[in-house]
């Protein structure tokens, strides 16, 4: 590992922003020199002022955190914006999540199902998540619970352990008696689906977590 970073910090220092954005990752984490996260900073700001998207994604989420820098959701959400604007669908979901709770922007929900469904539309597991909470409450969007229950279980088939206790809602599980309901699922993966919720919730404090 320190040979790559080598590498990376030569490429870097020609101002090559994928290098700088690996690099930023290696102070970040330690990994193959000592841990930094100034240098982290210093590295993904080169690389995010060049236009890079990990780079951007990675410098909002320290913003956000207040990781290396004084913590500032109005810039979080600027660098947000740029990696969003360029595809990147953890950024895109994140954003969603600053409109929808009004942090670093003005509170917009229909920005946030704007941005959760461009995320979605990519594969983003959480956006799927997110999402079909709107379908099936019919916030912003027609309520439509099949498109819901499509979201949650392409997000459940993703690892989403969240997604999977609500596809068991849908199935009839919410008082946890498993004699008397009917599953399409076996009852271990229904065992594993509210173990993975409470798991989830445990680690993230809400179903809003936008890491």
């Amino acid at each position: 590992m320190q040979k790559a970073v080598f590498w990376y910090a030569k490429a870097a220092e020609l101002g090559f922003a994928k290098a700088q954005s690996n690099l930023a990752y290696c102070y970040k984490c330690g990994e193959g020199v000592i841990k930094d996260i100034s240098k982290a900073i210093e590295w993904w700001t080169k690389a995010a002022e060049q236009g890079d998207a990990v780079a951007q994604y990675n410098l909002a989420l320290c913003y956000k955190k207040g990781e290396g820098v004084r913590k500032n959701y109005e810039i979080a959400v600027y660098w947000y914006i740029q990696a969003a604007e360029q595809g990147y669908s953890k950024a895109q979901n994140n954003l969603a999540v600053c409109y929808e709770n009004g942090c670093g922007v003005e509170k917009k929900t229909a920005k946030a199902v704007e941005w959760y469904t461009r995320a979605a539309e990519q594969g983003n597991a959480k956006a799927k998540y997110n999402l079909a909470w709107y379908y099936e409450n019919g916030v912003v969007v027609d309520k439509d619970t099949e498109q819901a229950v499509r979201l949650y279980t392409q997000a459940a088939e993703q690892g989403s352990a969240l997604a999977q206790y609500h596809l068991t809602l849908y199935s009839g599980i919410d008082n946890g008696d498993e004699e008397t309901i009917d599953l399409q699922a076996p009852s271990t993966e229904y065992k594993l689906a509210k173990k993975q919720f409470r798991m989830a919730v445990q680690h993230n404090g809400n179903t809003w977590n936008w890491n």
